[in-house]
């Protein structure tokens, strides 16, 4: 068999190493919250009031980014899902920041909060590559092709 996929709620992150990774790990929770279909006026829990206009804003810039709307469009998607937890056969366990269903494909999105910086992409690659064998188990049928999305509304096809 092929390996599981659920979704976690949103929230349940691990701890930030760093204030950059801190503020990242904040923006995929306002990433999570704001696709998921709730109130714009509401907040995620763990995100202080006097933090969410600015992570509110960034979250909406990528959302709203025209390059992304196929990702955060409901009417062009058949289904998403924000956090994405698998098991892989050996007992790894893996989180996918967005899985997004078209009629010719799944997507798996991972959010990185910078820049697109080249000399990081390979081991962006190697990381959603495991996340698309994990996909393509789960979700043989379809083919399954990962991307990059960044905290500036830019993305890169893996």
């Amino acid at each position: 068999p092929g390996p599981a996929l659920n979704v976690v709620a949103v929230g349940e992150r691990r701890q930030a190493a760093s204030p950059g990774m801190a503020w990242g790990t904040r923006l995929h929770a306002a990433l999570d919250w704001l696709s998921g279909n709730h109130a714009q006026d509401a907040r995620p829990a763990g995100i202080a009031a006097a933090e969410w206009p600015d992570l509110k804003r960034a979250a909406l810039g990528i959302i709203g980014a025209p390059r992304l709307r196929p990702f955060f469009d409901p009417a062009r998607y058949l289904r998403a899902l924000n956090e994405a937890e698998f098991v892989l056969p050996d007992g790894s366990v893996g989180r996918i920041d967005r899985l997004v269903e078209t009629e010719d494909c799944l997507w798996v999105l991972d959010y990185k909060s910078g820049e697109a910086d080249a000399g990081q992409l390979a081991g962006y690659r190697a990381q959603l590559e495991g996340y698309r064998q994990a996909v393509s188990g789960a979700f043989p049928a379809k083919p399954v092709r990962c991307g990059l999305v960044f905290g500036d509304g830019e993305w890169v096809e893996i």
